[in-house]
């Protein structure tokens, strides 16, 4: 969405994509496991789905590799995320740049 400026009556040419998941999100508490993260993804994405909605995934890239030891797990969730996007037809997956572009033609 465009934030509006209620002062100028307008709408700010900002374009805000909300964040629906993060890997902190997921790993930053007691007994997180890569099931209970993938668990969570799937219902966000079946959410978004259903409410033909868009969203940003916040995965940082130090926790994107399996073989980063302090992040192993983040990893492997990272890596399954992935898979259930790609494996998904109904999903468009995206940069920020092509989903503003896309977006802008749309406005």
């Amino acid at each position: 969405f465009y934030p509006f400026d209620s002062k100028r009556g307008r709408a700010i040419e900002v374009l805000q994509l909300p964040n629906v998941f993060m890997d902190g999100n997921a790993f930053y508490h007691k007994g997180a496991t890569v099931e209970m993260a993938l668990a969570s993804i799937s219902d966000w994405i079946e959410l978004l789905k259903t409410a033909e909605g868009s969203a940003c995934i916040d995965w940082h890239i130090r926790t994107s590799n399996p073989e980063n030891k302090d992040f192993a797990s983040w990893g492997l969730c990272y890596f399954a995320m992935v898979e259930i996007l790609a494996a998904d037809q109904d999903i468009w997956v995206t940069d920020c740049r092509g989903l503003y572009d896309w977006w802008s033609k749309r406005m």
